[in-house]
This record gives C-alpha cells, structure tokens and sequence, in this order.
C-alpha cells in the first residue's frame, strides 16, 4: 500500500487585517481571485494564539513549533 503525503501551502504574508479579506468578510472591496479559490477548495486556519504582540516572534514561534 503506497502512502501519500498531503500537499500543504502556508502563507503568511504581513499587514494584511483577516476582517479586511474576502474570505472573511463577501462585502469586502479586495479582490484576490487566486486565494479566494484556495480558500473555498482547501482548509483555511483562522483562529490561533501568539507568543508575542511583535510580527517577527509570533512568525518564528509558528514555523519552528
């Protein structure tokens, strides 16, 4: 029996407000086609907790686990 490996895409992209986005909000004016489709065909995380108020800390912490 052959095992297969999930195919997993993490973006992580700075200053970019979740309630700001389509896939958050229909009435939002962004557009963003490409991501959108993303979202709707695979798993969206939108609910975590960080281990800093800075950007830099929080992304290290989420990378390396």
């Amino acid at each position: 029996m052959s095992q297969t490996r999930p195919n997993i895409l993490f973006i992580m992209a700075d200053q970019m407000a979740a309630p700001l986005l389509p896939l958050h909000d229909a009435r939002s004016p962004i557009r963003m086609p490409h991501l959108d489709a993303l979202a709707r065909d695979g798993v969206v995380f939108d609910s975590a907790y960080c281990n800093s108020p800075l950007c830099a800390p929080s992304r290290f912490c989420l990378m390396s686990g």
